[in-house]
């Protein structure tokens, strides 16, 4: 895979992960303004059923994540990261407007010379790598415990956060 379909798998992934992450919270603050008990008792069942799949969801997502990682990984393996830490402090522009406020990254680099922004590039690629590394057993084991035909699947993972939802039984 080229860089650049690294970078598009890496996005993906994180897109899957923000959405179903904010879907989970959506369905929180929705749950919160529900005063109807038959709507709320309603509300509880789909969102149950839907929650397993937020999980898959979030799960493939850092598959994905895992799988840009370790091969952009080995793309950067053999090049420089010196050189592209200077390549892209140099295409910083002089100015980027964030909404209608102007940033001034003239400024910033001023403060932040072109060593530190190397030693800073280093540090979070080194950082996310150790991350990946350290923890993909137990992101291997997560996703794996959700494909289809796997023993004793959880609806829920081990380490989930759950929602502050409870099923009522009807009277």
């Amino acid at each position: 895979m080229s860089i650049q379909d690294i970078s598009v798998v890496l996005l993906v992934g994180a897109l899957i992960i923000v959405g179903a992450v904010g879907l989970l919270g959506l369905f929180s603050v929705l749950r919160k303004r529900i005063t109807n008990p038959k709507a709320a008792s309603l509300f509880d069942l789909v969102v149950a059923a839907l929650t397993p799949y937020l999980y898959k969801a979030i799960f493939a997502g850092e598959k994905l994540a895992l799988l840009a990682m370790t091969d952009l990984n080995v793309k950067l393996d053999g090049l420089d990261k010196k050189a592209i830490a200077d390549q892209v402090y140099d295409l910083l522009p002089s100015s980027l407007l964030v909404g209608d406020i102007p940033m001034p990254i003239g400024l910033i680099k001023t403060i932040v010379t072109k060593s530190a922004f190397e030693a800073l590039v280093e540090q979070i690629y080194t950082e996310s790598h150790l991350f990946i590394i350290k923890n993909e057993d137990y992101l291997k084991q997560e996703v794996d415990a959700f494909l289809p035909g796997a023993a004793n699947t959880p609806i829920l993972p081990a380490k989930a956060v759950t929602l502050p939802i409870t099923l009522t039984p009807k009277s």
